[in-house]
């Protein structure tokens, strides 16, 4: 005889009917039902043959089939048969919780919940519970081991958490256990074609249901992948500690909330605030301390390689550049100013075997005491800077010290960055030791009351609702990755990545670059010099003639024919260097093999050449390539095989570097991509005089609430937020390479109140590829029976500024 007990939970906010008790019994093969409180969703519970599965419906339609649950442990113990249900406990919630900062100031908790209590037959020992939760957006489950025989401490060698779609869906994943973990495309393929994925793994069925498998509340475990079988079924995969060890535990344990979000349309997913509902509540107590804020920085500078992170000539972080920033910042509103690269001891992003940064001593250069006095006179804060290069144990041996400096003069927020495949060089950051860690920071960082900007971080699983100085991270390709090779974001990569790493969490994208088509990287030249880069053909016909240099951020710069006699041919180019060592190459239509993107170093063998320039302006280093004949005559009639050509070589740097997005849809990033820490993160001289800016100034990063208006995966998105501290509105709309006309409904305005909208739009002629940077602002008065028309260029976007009229 099985009890089933029914509770109703009330606050403040929300007032039940009703107690109720039923008494029943499970047997084998029936299922135990918890239906979402609006009935859209229903997760049921079965034990079949002693095996525990469940399956979930929206409606009536089936989503997940029957599943199975369950453990391996590393003993030869198991939690995966023999079961026998011994207690059916169920809950109805409905709270509202404030936020202390996000995208929502008031958030509902509605569910119903159970917690099925089983344990092995005949035998008391082995007892589980799982305790599941229904809501109107999604279900969610957690294991709760409760005992098992007289062991204390378990490994882990699988979970057994199975999805099993009903139907292939199409799906967006990046793919698990590669060297950039998180940063990478996003690829899209039947369910029954993915690898072993990161989530959330979003899907979309072709009846226009949505999913997202993810989890929450991720506590001392591994962090769950979705591996594929070749098929619509998927099983829960655990990274590993590096001696294969999938979890260590310490029994009674609970593991995070496996969690799937389900909805009828795009635009619900990022409404749905389920990941954040399973989380545990504020425990920090008053955090009116924690400040969302927008800044500037020295950075981008960094990326692009005008600067360095290390000691140099070219050192980015030094005293004057610092006061500079810090004088626009103050000038033009920010709140703080974020100086990479001035920690002493810093040797690279990818050191060796030891890490030597010191996080409370800085370069010769840069005086932090004095930059941050500065900051501090003119109202405006550093934000504090710690590269750990994935090494925890020296972080870890510090971070006492450097939270207490922050906390001595002043800097309230820390970036903090884990660059390098593996943790400690043997861990993934998202196995169990990476998951300690970072949890071990941000509790840290709490005493300390320091907010977090992780960023080659775990994934977000709805934490900040326990630790708001959880502020913001990184976790997926960002503006950086416009920089770097192969052409940069696509496209359309924003619009996938709103349905899918945003839907769990803010992210530091780093938004606000004008200079779309990098053509303003010399922003300081008071010490350049000119340095003449000659190439000589001896006879290969080499055509269209590119010069590519780090100096100038591998920009296509032609070079000019100088002569051609006795069949060579002399080409030159003169550039400006700035003091510094500086790579270069030159690329070629090679009609060999009529590769048009030809590296001619390759042809020798060569690395790509090098130049170095002293801090007096002395040149050393290749300033030329020759290419002898390479008796092309002697090759008629040579057909160049793939391997051919990848032995002959291409360019590297692939084509030339830019942001692929007009300069509207950088102004919506802001509204599309939420974080309460928002960079405009261009060189300062580029905002200079631009009618642009005034929307990055005056755009809030901190909202009362949000409606997503529309989207689809992979298209567009169209969000519009109100600031938490007046009645304005802001709208950010973005789109693929599609151009698109949108009328919105104006439906989220008060009524029987007037606004004045500023509209920045692409220009009628605006393209991202052909003319970025073609930007109209328009002026008009709305109201909420109006709708607001939109037109948005390919690769474009939209940001509205909707301020109510007293």
């Amino acid at each position: 005889m099985i009890i089933y007990k029914f509770k109703i939970v009330q606050n403040a906010f929300w007032v039940f009917l009703a107690t109720i008790s039923i008494i029943g019994c499970v047997e084998n093969n029936e299922y135990i039902t918890i239906s979402s409180p609006s009935e859209t969703n229903t997760l049921q519970l079965t034990v079949d043959e002693g095996q525990l599965f469940y399956r979930v419906n929206h409606g009536n339609k089936k989503v997940v089939a029957l599943s199975q649950l369950g453990f391996k442990f590393k003993n030869g113990q198991s939690l995966l048969d023999d079961f026998e249900v011994v207690d059916v406990d169920f809950n109805d919630v409905d709270e509202t919780w404030d936020q202390p900062w996000g995208e929502e100031k008031l958030i509902r908790n509605n569910y119903r919940t159970c917690t099925v209590s089983l344990q092995a037959k005949g035998n008391v020992d082995h007892q589980l519970d799982i305790i599941v939760r229904s809501y109107d957006d999604g279900v969610a489950f957690r294991y709760h081991v409760k005992k098992l025989g007289d062991i204390e401490k378990v490994i882990i060698s699988d979970e057994i958490t199975e999805f099993n779609i009903v139907k292939d869906a199409q799906s967006w994943w990046i793919k698990a256990y590669g060297p950039n973990r998180y940063e990478q495309l996003y690829t899209s393929t039947p369910i029954s074609e993915i690898d072993t994925v990161h989530t959330p793994l979003t899907m979309r069925f072709k009846n226009g249901i949505h999913l997202s498998i993810h989890e929450a509340d991720l506590i001392n475990y591994s962090a769950m992948q979705i591996a594929g079988r070749q098929s619509t079924s998927l099983h829960c995969d655990l990274a590993p500690w590096s001696n294969g060890d999938k979890v260590r535990l310490t029994i009674p344990f609970k593991t995070p909330w496996r969690t799937i979000k389900i909805t009828d349309t795009a635009r619900d997913l990022i409404a749905s605030h389920l990941t954040l509902n399973c989380n545990p509540p504020n425990k920090l107590g008053d955090v009116s301390w924690i400040k969302p804020s927008k800044y500037i920085g020295i950075w981008w500078g960094m990326i692009v390689g005008k600067w360095t992170w290390g000691e140099g000539f070219r050192h980015g972080a030094t005293n004057a550049r610092g006061k500079k920033y810090i004088d626009f910042a103050a000038k033009h509103g920010f709140d703080e100013v974020l100086i990479e690269g001035a920690s002493a001891g810093f040797t690279g992003l990818f050191p060796g075997d030891t890490v030597t940064t010191s996080y409370t001593k800085t370069t010769p250069d840069f005086d932090l005491i004095e930059v941050q006095q500065y900051a501090k006179s003119k109202g405006v804060s550093l934000q504090a800077y710690h590269e750990t290069s994935a090494s925890t144990h020296n972080y870890m041996a510090q971070i006492d010290d450097a939270f207490s400096l922050m906390n001595q003069i002043g800097m309230q927020k820390a970036k903090i960055g884990h660059v390098g495949q593996m943790m400690d060089k043997v861990e993934y950051h998202y196995g169990q030791h990476g998951v300690n860690y970072y949890r071990k920071v941000l509790e840290k960082a709490a005493e300390y009351k320091v907010g977090v900007n992780f960023h080659e971080p775990i994934k977000d699983t709805g934490e900040r609702r326990t630790y708001p100085n959880m502020l913001t991270r990184e976790g997926a390709k960002g503006m950086e990755y416009n920089a770097w090779g192969n052409g940069g974001n696509p496209v359309s990569h924003t619009t996938i990545l709103a349905f899918t790493r945003m839907l769990e969490a803010p992210m530091d994208f780093t938004p606000g670059i004008f200079d779309l088509l990098y053509q303003k990287m010399d922003v300081e030249t008071d010490n350049e010099i000119p340095v003449k880069i000659i190439f000589v053909d001896e006879g290969n016909g080499y055509s269209n003639i590119r010069y590519k240099g780090g100096e100038s951020f591998w920009q296509t710069k032609p070079m000019i024919l100088e002569s051609s006699a006795d069949g060579a041919a002399v080409w030159s180019i003169t550039e400006m260097m700035k003091p510094g060592e500086w790579e270069w190459g030159i690329s070629a239509h090679d009609v060999l093999i009529d590769n048009n993107n030809a590296w001619l170093p390759s042809l020798l063998n060569l690395k790509n050449r090098k130049i170095n320039i002293s801090a007096d302006g002395k040149i050393s280093g290749d300033v030329s390539i020759r290419i002898p004949n390479q008796g092309f005559d002697a090759k008629a009639g040579f057909t160049a095989s793939k391997e051919d050509m990848e032995s002959i070589g291409t360019n590297v740097f692939g084509k030339t570097q830019r942001v692929n997005t007009t300069l509207a849809k950088q102004l919506a990033y802001y509204l599309v991509l939420y974080s309460p820490m928002q960079m405009a993160s261009d060189f300062i001289e580029n905002y200079e005089n631009k009618p642009a800016f005034a929307f990055i100034k005056e755009v809030p990063v901190d909202w009362q609430t949000t409606e997503v208006i529309d989207g689809e995966i992979g298209e567009y998105v169209t969000i519009a937020r109100k600031d938490s501290n007046s009645e304005d509105w802001y709208l950010g709309s973005i789109t693929n390479e599609k151009a698109r006309d949108f009328s919105i409904p104006l439906d989220f305005l008060d009524e029987d109140k007037k606004y004045a909208a500023t509209i920045y739009r692409d220009a009628n002629d605006a393209h991202w590829e052909h003319n970025p940077l073609a930007l109209t602002i328009e002026e008009a008065t709305l109201e909420k029976p109006d709708k607001l028309r939109l037109k948005l260029a390919p690769g474009g976007g939209v940001a509205v500024s909707i301020k109510a009229l007293d």
